[in-house]
């Protein structure tokens, strides 16, 4: 029989009462089912929910036969269970147990369950559809649970002595992004400032790009944390809004506006209580008053305070308005039969009042943020669209912190619902004070707009920048890319994936970033720093100075050599004022990026090629996919001449421009972009 858990650690989590999480419906089910046994199995509790969710891991489910009463597990009543299973998720980041989570608490505690589960990757399955990280939902005591049940199995054979590592977004840093985050954020940190010094207070729409699975959902993560913690003075509101799961639920700007009222009450509840708590009572007395339902509800009330005059005997003078004398008596008794019941239909009437209250209320569910209540507000409104703007105007600034709002799985939606959500953005919030991240693989969202408006491609796109990616400069203010993937980082990467301990690493890492923290207050250009990363044999030692590098690059005093030195790039550039602003900030970053995965090219061969990025796109992917082929620009193609057969025919034209062949040159700089310093630069997108 195998050891399904320490008493140490049953006891730990008896003795650590946790907040009553609520149940799914399902599971409230077999709770039914099976209460009135003494004593259950884990495996009898997995067996029928697995019978009511064949759909689980992948449709595994339905192909799972359980030995739903072993006599060697531990049984205990249902109760007991789902005690113990409460005790393992912290209450604060779980409001309900649905089956997955059930099916995953009880293999943690029943180790001959767990290893019924483990066939055919079923509980690894499992556990990559639970929409958060499971490791984030565990208790301390139910995380060690949880790894102590994994070292049992890969004891056993029942999992390779390399584990299997799930795909969820990152917690802990392991592929080097925080750093890449921590520039992310001080850069954010820094436009807001100056932006708020120039009372220019609108939104801030920035860009994360990267193909799937490249990691744009962890450096969100990180990215949160650190506005979020960051700046111990100035703590962010960071609100979380996943695209692709409330494109379902209809038109976006409700369901945005709803996030931010529901995740920012609840993060000001940790920061001012107070003001958490003004801030929700605002909000409920606005839907209240929009919902459209107080004039009736006057209406009741004035009908029942008729019915309660009339009910007052004499209030009209019927008690002797023409009444005889000798039939007072039995005219008394009518009236007060009339009385009584226009009492009673008062009484009637309120009680209507309160039901239908309740029943209008939840059947609209304005309050309760249901698809039903929300479209039901949108048409009971003359201007919902002004409406929406000024609340959410209003909305942004009662919270009185900073907020981000992070759009996730935008390259998972339809091409129609991205337009919409996008454009909303720029039109209905645009002048609320809130910074925009947008986490989206580019070619996804410039295929939706080439889609949405493919009746003006021929006019509007330009030879190297289709129509999709100038709706896409239009949108975003500032565009970055995900890091690739650096060989120290992947080196560090793969050996926790193969579990080598490093304890020893870690500690030596720490010590020499802070002594390269020290030796970088006193350089203050990238080439500087450039020269210094020369001297750096010990790879230890390399990866913590680039990561303090990219602090101090972000640094003010760094920042205004590098603007100054972008200034000689300025007849590079288009002809208007936003041109250099964009140079700037984009080039600030990927100078960050270059940093971080050992690309150590110069800044002007970096400058000439963040201004390629901007201007011509499209060109600038090819050219990371071939090289060679930039040679066909160091001089005007002689006549007659043709252009290899390999080049894409809609880029023929980008050969003979002569603002191309001028960056790619670097006209009056001193240096060009060749074949080399371009094969760099690719590895600066992941």
């Amino acid at each position: 029989m195998a050891t399904i858990k320490s008493e140490k650690s049953e006891s730990t989590l008896q003795s650590s009462p946790q907040e009553e999480i609520e149940l799914s419906s399902s599971v409230n089910a077999v709770v039914s089912e099976l209460f009135d046994r003494d004593e259950v199995s884990a495996s009898l509790i997995a067996a029928r929910l697995l019978r009511l969710h064949k759909e689980y891991a992948e449709g595994r489910a339905g192909r799972i036969n359980l030995t739903e009463d072993p006599s060697t597990t531990m049984r205990k009543s249902i109760a007991e269970w789902l005690t113990l299973i409460r005790s393992l998720y912290d209450a604060s980041k779980v409001s309900e147990l649905h089956g997955r989570l059930i099916i995953l608490g009880l293999s943690i505690l029943d180790w001959e369950l767990a290893k019924e589960l483990s066939v055919n990757n079923f509980l690894s399955i499992l556990q990559k559809e639970i929409r958060s990280s499971f490791d984030s939902l565990l208790t301390p005591s139910g995380h060690e649970m949880w790894r102590s049940m994994l070292d049992h199995l890969e004891h056993q054979g029942q999992i390779d002595t390399v584990p299997t590592h799930l795909d969820t977004p990152a917690q802990v840093d392991e592929l080097g992004r925080r750093s890449f985050a921590k520039v992310l954020a001080l850069r954010i940190r820094a436009i807001r400032d100056k932006e708020a010094e120039a009372h220019n207070n609108g939104s801030l729409i920035l860009h994360i790009h990267g193909p799937w699975g490249s990691g744009k959902t962890s450096l969100l993560n990180f990215l949160g944390n650190e506005l979020k913690q960051g700046d111990t003075t100035s703590p962010w509101v960071v609100v979380n809004f996943n695209a692709w799961m409330h494109q379902r639920l209809g038109s976006p700007w409700w369901w945005l506006m709803n996030e931010v009222f529901r995740q920012g009450t609840r993060q000001l509840w940790k920061i001012n209580r107070w003001r958490s708590i003004k801030l929700w009572v605002r909000e409920y007395l606005w839907r209240f008053m929009r919902a459209g339902w107080p004039p009736y509800l006057l209406a009741l009330l004035g009908l029942a305070l008729v019915f309660w005059l009339i009910s007052l005997n004499g209030f009209f003078g019927l008690l002797d308005l023409g009444l005889d004398k000798t039939a007072t008596g039995s005219s008394k008794v009518q009236l007060k039969q009339i009385g009584d019941a226009a009492e009673s239909i008062s009484a009637i009437i309120a009680l209507i009042i309160t039901v239908w209250g309740i029943v209008f209320g939840l059947s609209r569910s304005l309050m309760m943020g249901s698809v039903r209540g929300a479209s039901n507000f949108i048409e009971s409104i003359r201007d919902p669209m002004k409406t929406f703007t000024d609340h959410f105007n209003d909305l942004v600034c009662k919270i009185g912190k900073p907020v981000a709002i992070f759009i996730d799985d935008m390259d998972r939606c339809q091409g129609s619902y991205i337009v919409e959500l996008l454009e909303g953005i720029q039109t209905l919030f645009i002048r609320a004070p809130v910074t925009y991240v947008v986490a989206a693989d580019r070619h996804w969202i410039s295929a939706s707009y080439d889609q949405a408006y493919d009746a003006f491609a021929r006019t509007v796109e330009d030879v190297g920048r289709p129509l999709g990616y100038l709706f896409l400069e239009k949108a975003f203010q500032l565009s970055t890319s995900v890091p690739a993937l650096s060989p120290i980082s992947q080196a560090a990467y793969w050996q926790r994936l193969l579990q080598i301990n490093q304890a020893e690493h870690q500690e030596k890492l720490d010590i020499a970033r802070a002594n390269a923290k020290k030796k970088l207050q006193t350089l203050q250009t990238d080439d500087s720093i450039l020269e210094e990363l020369k001297h750096i044999s010990d790879p230890i030692e390399e990866q913590a100075f680039r990561e303090e590098a990219v602090k101090r690059l972000a640094a003010p005093d760094v920042q205004v050599r590098t603007e100054h030195g972008l200034k000689a790039f300025a007849h590079l550039l288009e002809p208007n004022p936003r041109a250099m602003k964009r140079l700037i900030n984009s080039y600030g970053l990927q100078r960050a990026i270059a940093t971080l995965v050992k690309v150590d090219i110069g800044m002007k061969q970096l400058a000439l090629w963040t201004i390629l990025l901007l201007r011509w796109p499209v060109l600038a992917e090819y050219l990371e996919d071939h090289p060679e082929i930039v040679e066909h620009f160091s001089e005007k193609l002689p006549a007659g001449e043709k252009l290899p057969v390999s080049i894409p025919e809609e880029l023929h034209k980008l050969f003979q421009d002569e603002s191309v062949r001028n960056v790619i040159n670097g006209k009056n700089v001193g240096i060009c972009l060749d074949a080399n310093a371009i094969s760099y630069c690719a590895y600066l997108r992941a």
